[in-house]
């Protein structure tokens, strides 16, 4: 009798004991789902099954669907066998803890073969697992069905701090009889499988106003600088009155367009700025001069033939006060013409070999008028 009673309760606790728990690492994003295949390896036909977990960033909502060639069925809480099929193994529905949808007349049936070689023995104490829990998640209340061309779950992110988890439990397959309103089962399993989830947020989500920003202050100041660019790309001006104008111009530019930090969350942002920043520092580097329009030719004639003659009356007389008076005279003539070549240069052929005449004019008298 012993013997016999041990027997029972090792094949009830072999029934009941639930399948190890597989974990499954997932990663899902507004723009990737996470799709995976099982197979409810009890019964009889088609048993196929897809998971389909889907994340939508804009309401922070996480969706789980069950998608079948077949019909599913599911329990939405935790249920004894026994407390909700009759001896003959009909569901009766006003047993089920929880409202469900029901076609009026409809009867859903475990055929003997299906409670003695898929459930096994002891089936009358099975307790069937709601079909999923939750952590970090708040479920979306829905109105459940009996039979399901496909079973969707919405659930709201609690937090981003928050582990979530979503744990796949008892599946079960139906089939139509001859008559629609007939059901019976034809699979099931105890999944136990954890889904681990990690959700992948774009950091641009939601900050499509600072984009907008970032954006419209780039092209502003590239157009700016463009035109400024252009406008004074020979890097020189005519008149000083065109230097004023460029630098006010300038002045004006670099305080309406100033350095903004390019530190952001969303990586869009940050290189929008930083293209803004490079625009508002090459301002820097756009930079004029008046131009040149050079130095009289005759008048660099003229100082070099006063140097010829400064130079023959120096070496000729023996005066003392006669060769200073000369030296000054020369030296006036000299600067007079140095500072004409510094401020206009020489920018033409004829003016360079005026400038050449002069130059050793100069350089002669600075060499042999020298006081001993």
């Amino acid at each position: 009798m012993n013997r016999k009673f041990a027997t029972v309760v090792l094949l009830l606790l072999a029934w009941t004991a639930s399948p190890a728990q597989a974990v499954r690492e997932v990663s899902v994003s507004g723009d990737r789902a996470f799709t995976d295949h099982l197979q409810l390896n009890q019964g009889y036909g088609d048993s196929d099954i897809t998971v389909k977990i889907v994340f939508d960033e804009a309401s922070n909502m996480l969706t789980l669907s069950l998608i079948s060639y077949r019909n599913i069925f599911v329990f939405h809480e935790d249920v004894v066998y026994k407390k909700v099929f009759c001896g003959a193994g009909n569901l009766k529905v006003n047993k089920l803890p929880y409202a469900v949808e029901s076609e009026p007349g409809s009867k859903y049936k475990m055929p003997y073969n299906f409670r003695s070689k898929i459930l096994g023995y002891g089936y009358k104490n099975i307790t069937f697992h709601k079909w999923y829990s939750s952590t970090g998640l708040i479920p979306v209340p829905s109105q459940p069905r009996m039979i399901n061309p496909f079973i969707e779950q919405k659930f709201t992110v609690a937090s981003t701090e928050m582990p979530v988890t979503l744990t796949l439990r008892d599946i079960l397959m139906v089939d139509a009889g001859s008559n629609p309103l007939h059901w019976k089962f034809t699979s099931w399993a105890d999944l136990n499988i954890r889904y681990s989830v990690t959700i992948t947020r774009n950091p641009c989500f939601g900050k499509e106003e600072e984009i907008a920003s970032a954006q419209t202050s780039l092209e502003a100041v590239r157009t700016a600088y463009d035109s400024f660019a252009e406008h004074y790309s020979s890097g020189v001006v005519d008149t000083p009155e065109s230097m004023d104008v460029f630098n006010e111009m300038k002045d004006l530019l670099q305080s309406q367009f100033i350095y903004h930090p390019a530190e952001s969350s969303c990586p869009d942002v940050t290189a929008l700025w930083e293209e803004y920043n490079t625009y508002v520092q090459a301002f820097d580097g756009v930079n004029c001069t008046l131009r040149r329009k050079g130095t009289d030719v005759e008048m660099l004639y003229e100082k070099a033939r006063a140097l010829d003659l400064y130079t023959a009356r120096w070496l000729l007389t023996d005066d003392a006060v006669e060769k200073d008076d000369i030296t000054n005279a020369a030296g006036e003539a000299i600067r007079q013409a140095d500072e004409a070549i510094e401020e206009g240069g020489l920018v033409n052929e004829e003016q360079r070999k005026a400038g050449a005449v002069y130059r050793r004019a100069r350089d002669y008298f600075k060499t042999n008028c020298k006081k001993r």
